[in-house]
């Protein structure tokens, strides 16, 4: 305590009880822990990474129907959109959190493709295919250059 005493200048909070009660008060609050601040950003990547897939995804099937459908041209826009989910899911997961961003990214690349492949198996009954670790590939590159733009971004000031 003599330590904080010397730093804090301040004679009032040098007199032994008010000085008491202003070092509790301060040390009292309780911060969020590293953990907790990670996995919410983390959480918060993976939900709008989600959302992104499905507006991009529900987007082309519109565009599908109007033009015809191709099934390469399909497969190619299911790509596209897998692509961007997990390119803004690791920019959304790091934007905030300003370090990691390749392992943040790789983390939350690999939960979303685990998610989509697990909606495959469910919906397809047999969702395995030769494309699987290319498109592993992919999805993990995409979150992980969002995940470092997410990093080096430029963060706005929140107005109050």
């Amino acid at each position: 305590m003599q330590a904080y005493f010397e730093k804090n200048n301040n004679s009032i909070y040098k007199s032994g009880v008010l000085g008491m009660f202003r070092f509790r008060k301060i040390h009292s609050r309780k911060k969020k822990t590293l953990f907790n601040e990670r996995i919410y950003y983390t959480i918060t990547g993976i939900i709008s990474g989600l959302f992104v897939t499905i507006l991009c995804l529900l987007g082309f099937s519109y565009l599908l129907k109007t033009l015809g459908s191709d099934s390469g041209l399909t497969s190619a826009l299911s790509n596209i959109a897998l692509v961007a989910g997990c390119f803004a899911a690791g920019y959304t997961a790091t934007r905030h959190k300003r370090k990691n961003g390749l392992k943040t990214g790789l983390i939350v690349g690999v939960i979303i493709y685990g998610v989509v492949y697990l909606i495959g198996i469910f919906t397809f009954r047999n969702f395995v295919g030769l494309s699987l670790f290319t498109k592993l590939l992919i999805v993990i590159t995409a979150a992980c250059i969002g995940g470092v733009l997410g990093v080096n971004s430029q963060i706005k000031p929140k107005k109050f």
